[in-house]
């Protein structure tokens, strides 16, 4: 039911196809999976909170490629890619699939 994306130091919900948050997993198998019992629902915590995964959004590894999928998430043809160049010329990259989104990276991050 669940991926570590070592590459990526991400897990992934491969039924719901989204990332997890370490800190978030208790109350997001309750609320998405509530068939899965209490006790397993702490032996999977227990196995993803020593797993080597990124705590912030910083810490993720993200792909360079954007020609190969990442296998567990879904594709979407409709991402808004933003295209800041540093002087020196480091591009940032980041995808967003909602206008609202991307207006919201770059003022926190480009302005």
């Amino acid at each position: 039911m669940f991926s570590h994306l070592v590459e990526y130091k991400v897990v992934v919900c491969i039924q719901c196809e989204a990332v997890i948050v370490p800190k978030q997993f208790d109350i997001y198998i309750r609320v998405q999976h509530p068939a899965i019992s209490l006790q397993q629902r702490k032996q999977i915590i227990e196995y993803v909170k020593d797993l080597p995964v990124a705590i912030l959004k910083q810490e993720v590894s993200y792909s360079n490629s954007y020609d190969n999928p990442i296998i567990g998430l879904p594709v979407f043809y409709n991402g808004l890619k933003c295209i800041w160049q540093e002087r020196s010329g480091e591009r940032c990259g980041y995808i967003y699939q909602i206008r609202q989104g991307i207006q919201k990276h770059y003022k926190d991050s480009h302005s």
